[in-house]
């Protein structure tokens, strides 16, 4: 199969700038769920939707250890995260995660942020107030 390229010579700046929207808006623009992109000069497949998702959370067809160049990773994600680990101490770190997902916590953090919020003392230019 051949996957459509975007042709810049790297695609970091672009990656950074527009964040989230690259893979997306790259997609549209080539009518496609997954393209071919280099970072840091390294060949990395670019995709989005369902399939790419059930792909992506495979276990035994991707690995996240190494896939990411470290500038990247560290910059993007930190050390250490989730993001970079497989197999069983990945399991345990998203378990972990999950516990906190019910939705009695949920419930507790929306509760929380929404306190501080209305806490929180006015920002910005007075004169805009």
């Amino acid at each position: 199969m051949h996957l459509p390229l975007d042709g810049r010579i790297d695609s970091p700046a672009v990656l950074l700038a527009k964040s989230y929207d690259y893979v997306r808006d790259t997609c549209a623009r080539f009518g496609s769920d997954l393209f071919e992109a280099r970072l840091l000069l390294r060949r990395t497949i670019c995709m989005r939707g369902a399939e790419a998702a059930e792909l992506f959370y495979d276990e035994s067809r991707v690995k996240r250890r190494g896939a990411m160049p470290e500038p990247v990773r560290a910059t993007l994600l930190g050390k250490g995260g989730i993001q970079g680990l497989d197999d069983e101490a990945h399991r345990l770190r998203k378990a972990m995660l999950m516990a906190l997902m019910s939705d009695e916590r949920v419930e507790k953090l929306a509760t929380l942020v929404e306190h501080e919020w209305l806490a929180a003392p006015p920002r910005g230019n007075p004169k805009e107030r």
